[in-house]
């Protein structure tokens, strides 16, 4: 699928599929660099089919993914773990009170085969909206947190270990 840069091509998809597995775009996609905009119009039709397909293309591997990887430049990301699912709609993350900055490896959707030794907090709350744009506020530990971090990472346009997209030197 070719990325999307509004969300007509989402309404175009969401009218003429059920779910749809759609391909991850990968370190060299300038839209991986850009920061993801607020959903605002969207329904809660729409919003609910895109968490959907979401989730069906994490079910190929992979523990989180934002809407920016497959071409879709909407603040959503999703979190698949441990047989816990989350979707966070137009998600603030901080770190939560108390929380101490912590050092681990992160694999990246965007980046298959590499790994980047990234400093998190281990500890985060997230405010965000549900698929009907109500709002909601979560705490996330540990693992769950770092993903969080990651994938909210991706609305802003940071992709681990990358300032910009990879060219190839001939």
């Amino acid at each position: 699928m070719a990325p999307s840069n509004n969300g007509l091509d989402l309404l175009f998809e969401v009218c003429f599929n059920k779910f749809m597995i759609h391909t991850i775009l990968e370190d060299n996609s300038p839209i991986l660099f850009q920061r993801s905009e607020e959903i605002t119009t969207e329904s809660a039709e729409e919003i609910e089919q895109l968490i959907s397909d979401m989730f069906e293309t994490l079910e190929l591997g992979g523990v989180g993914l934002s809407a920016i990887q497959i071409g879709i430049k909407k603040r959503i990301f999703i979190i698949s773990y441990m047989n816990e699912k989350m979707a966070f709609v137009n998600p603030v993350l901080v770190p939560a009170v108390g929380a101490q900055l912590v050092y681990g490896n992160e694999g990246c959707l965007s980046r298959p085969g590499i790994e980047v030794k990234m400093r998190r907090w281990d500890k985060v709350v997230i405010t965000s909206q549900d698929k009907s744009k109500n709002p909601s506020q979560k705490t996330l530990k540990g693992f769950m947190a770092r993903i969080a971090q990651h994938e909210y990472d991706h609305l802003n346009g940071k992709v681990i270990g990358l300032k910009g997209p990879l060219t190839k030197i001939e």
